[in-house]
């Protein structure tokens, strides 16, 4: 293997951990806010001060050789951006009914759900450690979503935990897609992200009062919230996130992505004070040993 060769897998990984460090402060994070403003301001204020933070920072990057040409195959920006916006906007809600450590628990099956998208995306057979691994992530989702009693299982008390779940596979092939149309990473996350914003309109248009202006503008804590929500979190470690994972095998980063909720779960704890049980524990455990199936190389 080449010096090169050796070391674009390197940087991949370095990249995708910076990415996940970033990430590991989402949840307190988007708890706090959601809390403040309610969910659907937090969608929108989120999405735009990401989509402006990703498009300046490629226009100062790459301010020689700025390229829009993506633009004209519309269709595939279209499609990301859709897939953006139902996961940003399920997550957000869900964020307003559940604790935050039982939404990362539920959330963290997206990497398991990204090797299953990926053998389908690229016609590459599922392998049986990977079938496996996500029936493990299924069993740790059922006992995270009835908590460890199915017996007094409620239809009512899961409709948030399948909202994290739709969130997550739509997360997962919006990861997936950005690798199979090997789009620039600045510029197409900033346009899915204004675009995912502009999608609100009609909602906002007819129900005004649903975003929360004045709390925005006039609280500086909340502001600086979305701030570092938009900046760090969305824009800094989604960009981060996916051009690593453009240097490295899809199925070879899902270990280190198991990092973020674990990092996340101990967040929770110590800046909201959340209680952490068993029925936490016990799925991040399953989904990680589906993780080291996955990974057994690597």
């Amino acid at each position: 293997m080449s010096l090169m060769g050796w070391r674009e897998p390197k940087l991949g990984y370095l990249l995708i951990l910076l990415g996940i460090f970033a990430w590991s402060t989402q949840a307190f994070v988007t708890k706090i806010i959601v809390t403040s403003i309610g969910f659907f301001s937090t969608y929108f204020f989120a999405s735009l001060f990401t989509a402006i933070t990703a498009l300046v920072l490629y226009l100062i990057l790459y301010r020689n050789k700025i390229d829009f040409s993506f633009l004209f195959s519309p269709l595939r920006i279209i499609i990301l951006s859709i897939f953006l916006a139902i996961a940003n906007f399920l997550l957000f809600a869900s964020f307003e009914v559940i604790t935050a450590t039982d939404v990362i628990v539920l959330l963290y099956i997206y990497p398991i759900l990204m090797s299953v998208e990926d053998s389908v995306i690229f016609k590459r057979k599922l392998t049986n450690r990977e079938i496996v691994a996500l029936s493990l992530g299924f069993i740790g989702i059922f006992i995270s979503i009835t908590k460890g009693n199915p017996l007094t299982l409620h239809i009512g008390d899961i409709f948030a935990d399948i909202l994290v779940l739709v969130a997550a596979f739509s997360w997962a092939t919006y990861l997936v897609l950005q690798k199979r149309y090997n789009l620039e990473e600045f510029s197409s996350n900033g346009i899915a992200f204004l675009l995912s914003t502009l999608y609100s309109l009609p909602i906002i248009i007819i129900f005004p009062k649903l975003l929360s202006y004045g709390l925005v503008f006039t609280d500086i804590n909340i502001l600086l919230l979305l701030l570092y929500f938009s900046i760090v979190t969305f824009a800094l470690g989604n960009v981060l996130y996916v051009k690593g994972l453009k240097r490295t095998k899809i199925v070879n980063t899902s270990l280190l992505t198991y990092l973020t909720p674990v990092i996340a779960v101990i967040l929770n704890f110590l800046v909201l004070k959340e209680e952490i049980f068993w029925y936490n524990l016990l799925p991040l455990l399953l989904i990680f040993i589906g993780y080291l199936l996955i990974n057994k190389k690597a």
